[in-house]
């Protein structure tokens, strides 16, 4: 080989190395499946922590002995018992998956008596048979499958009393699974987890060892992971993006081979012993292993961030991902992330003791940046949906977006002191809860600050890639007031809008920026005390770059003083008077 290796690490050449197998192999083998397991509950101490968290048990499991190879059973899971068992994510789609009933009359379903005598596997769809053989095959005697495990009917009055049971422990049910089989090929369950084998091609560059020797080197390309798995339609539903999220490993069948992916490792078919990646961009001559890029990964780091510093940042970066799921049933939206956040709880026992969380936004006043959280907006790379109307989810609430959301603000903005009073239905009184809860129908988030009015003077600006409003404030027009609408039936010119100040920078960009909510009235009828309610209806950006005394507009305009702020003319900034008294109003969000 007369090729050097410093020409090797040509950027431009080759962009990454695979560590070097004899030959890719690919083969849906049990074995790998059992090796993968055994590997990471007896060799992995991070994933072995994870597993030893107690969780809240399911109900019900499927009972799938190897010694009863044609035989499933129902069995119920006391608080004493302390099953291994394996979870499945798969999708709904058409025809549907078996539903356990408790009513004898329905042969489209499985009785749950019939159930708990045993049920044949050859009675179940080609993607519960094969869940069954890995489990088997890995040595576990229990399968949670939630068509099976959880009753599915719905009674006219009451609804689904045993999903409403157990959707609110649904995180712990997955998060404590030994793994989680993820069906990703398929539109339903009869598409089973191992498709039609073929050899998979992967280009090879040469390479040397690091005594020179000739060797040959696959490439595996860096978007692999995310295209065979990540975009998956099987992820876009909401339910599962927390099941893959919150389980310890994942075994991810696709369309080409089987992943395997934990918190230590990535393993595939192809390179079963790990997908590493040979960063070929050394300058000083030191190559650099790393494990192939997992967006997984990220997701995983970003809702079990065992070090952050603040939660509420941390909490933030978790839910940018979620509103781009969907869930089969609307309503149970705000059930999936409140299993999410009460995991996520448990990550901070001591930041997040005295916390209140509710329908996707943490409160708390040890964290005076917290309602930074409202501070969401619908995603400017993304096309602009209807803000979801469907099911009780406040406006508030970033969960109320349909799309994918962002945060922009700048961590060194100073925070506007509007206060928190409180969270809660305007027909119970006040009845905050300290525990994840889905919301309900009329949630009010009750606010201390000022609103502004504010003319709208432009609804959706033309020929921009991101399309957004225009307002102008106490009637100037030099301000640049922007506004990004949480939806497309939420952009109007809206009679008494108001903005809510909640942050301010003169520093980051030399002059003034104000960020904070846009709202409308609220439809329907005032509260029976006659409180006046708000709709949150976008997201505003304000500007002011036309004088040196910039500063003091927005501190006029805004009308800082009544939260504390003083303007300093020679400074030409404003300054926080911890001494003043505030002036404020009672501001009602539903």
């Amino acid at each position: 080989m007369s090729e050097s290796r410093e020409s090797l690490n040509n950027p431009l050449a080759i962009v990454s190395y695979m560590e070097k197998y004899t030959v890719p192999k690919p083969g849906h083998s049990s074995k790998l499946v059992a090796d993968w397991v055994n590997e990471c509950l007896n060799d992995h101490p991070e994933c072995r922590d994870t597993r030893q968290i107690k969780r809240l048990k399911p109900s019900r499991v499927l009972y799938v002995d190897p010694d009863q190879t044609d035989i499933i059973k129902l069995i119920p899971v006391t608080e004493k018992d302390d099953y291994q068992y394996v979870t499945l994510s798969h999708r709904w789609g058409s025809p549907e998956p078996p539903m356990l009933t408790k009513f004898n009359n329905n042969p489209k379903r499985v009785f749950v008596g019939d159930l708990r005598k045993g049920l044949r596997i050859t009675e179940l769809p080609q993607t519960f048979r094969d869940a069954v053989d890995v489990t088997r095959r890995c040595g576990i005697k229990y399968l949670w499958i939630d068509s099976l495990c959880i009753i599915q009917d719905i009674d006219p009055e009451k609804g689904n009393q045993d999903w409403a049971a157990e959707a609110g422990k649904m995180a712990d049910i997955y998060a404590g699974g030994v793994f989680n089989i993820a069906a990703t090929i398929g539109r339903n369950s009869g598409a089973g987890l191992f498709p039609v084998q073929h050899d998979i091609l992967l280009p090879v560059v040469p390479g040397m060892t690091g005594q020179g020797q000739a060797q040959v080197i696959w490439e595996l390309p860096r978007d692999r992971f995310d295209n065979e798995i990540m975009s998956v339609e099987l992820l876009s539903r909401g339910w599962v993006y927390q099941e893959v999220l919150l389980t310890p490993a994942n075994l991810f069948c696709t369309a080409d081979e089987m992943w395997w992916s934990c918190t230590h490792a990535t393993c595939s078919e192809t390179f079963p012993g790990g997908a590493m990646m040979l960063n070929a961009f050394a300058t000083g001559g030191d190559d650099r292993l790393s494990t192939v890029i997992d967006t997984l990964g990220d997701r995983k780091t970003a809702i079990m961030p065992h070090n952050a510093s603040n939660p509420m940042r941390a909490w933030m970066d978790l839910i940018q991902y979620y509103p781009e799921t969907s869930i089969t049933v609307s309503s149970d939206r705000l059930m999936a992330i409140a299993g999410i956040a009460n995991l996520f709880r448990a990550q901070f026992p001591d930041k997040l003791q005295t916390a209140l969380y509710h329908s996707g936004v943490w409160f708390s006043s040890e964290y005076p940046n917290a309602l930074y959280q409202l501070l969401w907006h619908h995603s400017y790379l993304a096309p602009m949906r209807p803000h979801a109307v469907s099911y009780p989810v406040p406006s508030w609430s970033p969960m109320s977006c349909s799309g994918p959301i962002g945060f922009d603000f700048d961590t060194g903005d100073e925070a506007i002191p509007v206060e928190f009073v409180g969270v809660g239905s305007g027909d119970e009184g006040n009845p905050d809860k300290s525990e994840a809860t889905g919301g309900r129908p009329r949630c009010i988030l009750h606010l201390r600050g000022v609103l502004v009015s504010v003319d709208i003077t432009c609804v959706m600006s033309e020929g921009k890639a991101n399309k957004h409003g225009q307002a102008s404030i106490h009637g100037l027009d030099d301000g640049k007031f922007r506004i990004h609408w949480d939806g497309v039936n939420t952009a109007a010119r809206w009679d008494a809008a108001r903005a809510l100040a909640m942050t301010f920078d003169d520093k980051e960009w030399k002059y003034p920026v104000v960020r904070g909510l846009l709202l409308k009235p609220a439809q329907g009828p005032p509260t029976d005390d006659g409180r006046m309610l708000w709709e949150r209806c976008g997201y505003f950006v304000f500007s002011r770059i036309t004088d040196e005394d910039a500063m003091r507009d927005v501190w006029e305009y805004f009308e800082l003083a009544r939260y504390g702020f003083s303007y300093d003319s020679n400074s030409k900034s404003v300054k926080k008077d911890v001494s003043a008294q505030l002036h404020l109003d009672d501001i009602y969000i539903v």
